[in-house]
């Protein structure tokens, strides 16, 4: 097991195969595509992402699909801690890399431990922290939808990647395809913006790769989204 996992910081490799053991906890592999598991009912369960990647996939009523959120290694997803959907809509992780979870129900990670042991403690510290983590996300996510035209989202997006990444340089966390859904934009409408923003000396892309070219400076001493 990843002892660099996030979830388990602070905490032994011993004392993660004994609570390992004291919960009950599951691990599974999933392959790029595979779909891991339906939110919109009654999950009751943490999954912690020991290895490769999801996404929390949102359908709406009308068969809309909406990218809510890229989930990497040491990410955290379920029930508990999940999006609230509206009547008729639908919530689903999706691997977008093959990906290796760990699944502990929700009592028990919320009931005290009857051995009161500190591991336990710590690790509902490090799933808050997580949970904090998600939180500045989705005001990341609020911040690039309030936008209202395609090439401001799309200039807001690159502008945050590029603070995470410390770089005017950074690969996109995923493809075009979700870049589109992640800001609520039509693909075609999206990649025109796109060719528009090259044209006129804003950016450079290659598959993943995008480099920013104006403005650059500026864009590193703001910070991210609170």
């Amino acid at each position: 097991m990843n002892m660099n996992n996030k979830m388990f910081e602070n905490i032994s490799e011993a004392d993660l195969d004994k609570m390992v053991r004291c919960f009950g906890a599951t691990t599974h592999a999933y392959q790029a595509g595979d779909t891991v598991c339906d939110l919109s009912g009654h999950f009751g369960k943490v999954g912690i992402l020991l290895s490769g990647a999801v996404e929390v996939i949102r359908i709406d009523s009308m068969g809309n699909r909406t990218v809510m959120e890229i989930i990497d290694e040491s990410g955290i997803f379920g029930e508990m801690i999940a999006f609230s959907s509206a009547v008729g809509d639908s919530m689903y992780i999706v691997c977008t890399r093959d990906a290796e979870i760990m699944y502990v129900r929700n009592d028990q990670v919320t009931k005290r431990c009857k051995n009161a042991c500190r591991c336990h403690s710590i690790l509902v510290e490090n799933m808050l922290r997580l949970i904090t983590d998600k939180a500045v996300k989705m005001g990341e996510r609020i911040e690039v939808l309030s936008n209202r035209t395609i090439r401001e989202k799309l200039s807001c997006c690159f502008k945050l990647m590029a603070i995470h990444a410390g770089s005017t340089e950074f690969n996109l966390p995923f493809t075009m395809t979700a870049l589109a859904e992640y800001i609520c934009a039509d693909r075609s409408a999206m990649m025109r913006e796109v060719k528009k923003m090259t044209e006129d000396g804003l950016i450079q892309i290659s598959r993943r790769h995008v480099r920013l070219l104006q403005c650059a400076d500026e864009l590193l001493e703001d910070g991210p989204a609170q």
